[in-house]
């Protein structure tokens, strides 16, 4: 039962990395033409 806890525990930590990488390469895509212009 431990095991499975700190499994769900790693899979929450990973997605919401993964979440936050998308939303900052999101973020410098749309950041990116702004600066040029």
């Amino acid at each position: 039962m431990i095991v499975l806890g700190l499994g769900a525990c790693f899979l929450a930590v990973a997605v919401l990395t993964a979440v936050a990488l998308l939303d900052r390469i999101e973020a410098g895509r749309i950041a990116m033409p702004v600066r040029v212009l």
